[in-house]
């Protein structure tokens, strides 16, 4: 499924229009709209956890789509349906391509707010995900008293300088990739 935030700022104060996110929901929401499961994703991840954690989700699982209404939104800054690079700019009409802005663990957590917004949903009981997701999770826990519980799973609370560095040495290896052109390929 797919909605649509048509102005969206980002944290750096940079906005984005007609901003497209991707989801999928498993379960029925209650009357009181607050029976929740948010799922969020790995960096490499998508909105499909019924694939990737299909142990986990479904009738009398953990993640039981008897008792909740479980939503999985792709990221900002992806290649699976949500806004990023392989987008077309509404404002230039060209593929954003390198001029796509960088993008927050806090931005995405904003856009997938304003889409629980735009579903009605005020509540969250429990907001869960590994690596990014855990990330996302724990940045969920700033959402006042929107979210009930988070469970972040293999994420720090914050980066050591080790963890710094690989991510550092990454970002060199993929820049460093003759093929990589600058990330206009």
């Amino acid at each position: 499924m797919h909605k649509s935030i048509y102005n969206f700022i980002l944290e750096n104060g940079q906005r984005l229009l007609r901003v497209p996110i991707s989801y999928r929901t498993w379960g029925k929401l209650n009357k009181s709209r607050d029976n929740v499961i948010l799922v969020c994703h790995t960096l490499t991840g998508d909105q499909h956890v019924d694939i990737w954690w299909k142990n986990l989700i479904g009738k009398n699982r953990a993640f039981d789509t008897n008792k909740y209404y479980i939503i999985a939104a792709n990221v900002l800054g992806s290649c699976y349906g949500t806004l990023g690079p392989t987008s077309i700019n509404p404002t230039t009409g060209k593929i954003y391509g390198p001029d796509f802005p960088i993008v927050s663990i806090r931005d995405t957590v904003n856009l997938h707010r304003q889409l629980l917004e735009k579903l009605n949903i005020q509540t969250i009981e429990v907001v869960v995900g590994g690596s990014m997701g855990g990330m996302l999770a724990l940045e969920w826990a700033f959402q006042g008293n929107f979210v009930r519980k988070i469970i972040p799973i293999a994420s720090g609370g914050k980066n050591s300088a080790w963890s710094i560095g690989i991510n550092q040495l990454q970002r060199q290896a993929i820049c460093s990739d003759p093929e990589w052109k600058n990330g206009d390929y």
